[in-house]
């Protein structure tokens, strides 16, 4: 009846718990030591890997923030620049004006000598065709031939009433 019971231990149990030690020495004498080692140095390289990804995001971020301060400076020379520009396209503008200006001045001054040096010429050219226009005015009117010779005087002191008239009208337009 003992025999039969299983919790009465028998000589196959001590042979079993001898073998189940001698596997267990021998797997932690053999086996487990290059385990642990492959473990061990797995996690050192896990642990170096995740300090080298925290320095280099470390790095990174001091990056971005000396890029950021580099931009801004980068942006705050473009803002200095682009003001100079201005400011310089305006001075040319301003010299530009200025020189058209004078060359504006210069050139109707010009164009004045011009005009009064040519003034008595043509006025006298127009002396010289007014007696024939005169003539062909009144012939017209009259409606008879008028001879020049014969009427001299009259077409003279039209031509003087004529030359007054047209100086004070002159002297008016130039006055303003």
């Amino acid at each position: 009846m003992l025999a039969g019971v299983f919790i009465v231990p028998n000589w196959t149990f001590f042979v079993e718990l001898i073998l189940f030690v001698i596997v267990l020495g021998v797997v932690a004498k053999w086996i487990l030591p290059p385990i642990q080692a492959a473990l061990d140095e797995r996690q050192q390289a896990v642990r170096g890997s995740m300090r080298a990804a925290d320095e280099h995001r470390d790095e990174a971020h001091q990056l971005d923030q000396e890029r950021g301060v580099v931009l801004e400076g980068a942006r705050g020379e473009a803002r200095r620049l682009l003001e100079q520009a201005r400011s310089h396209a305006a001075e040319l503008r301003e010299v530009a004006r200025a020189g058209a200006e004078a060359e504006r001045g210069r050139r109707l001054a010009a164009a004045q000598q011009v005009l009064d040096a040519e003034r008595p010429l043509l006025r006298v050219a127009a002396m010289q065709d007014i007696d024939r226009l005169v003539v062909d005015a009144a012939s017209r009117v009259l409606g008879v031939p008028v001879d020049i010779a014969r009427h001299r005087e009259l077409i003279e002191a039209v031509v003087a009433q004529s030359s007054g008239q047209q100086a004070a009208t002159a002297g008016r337009e130039v006055a303003p």
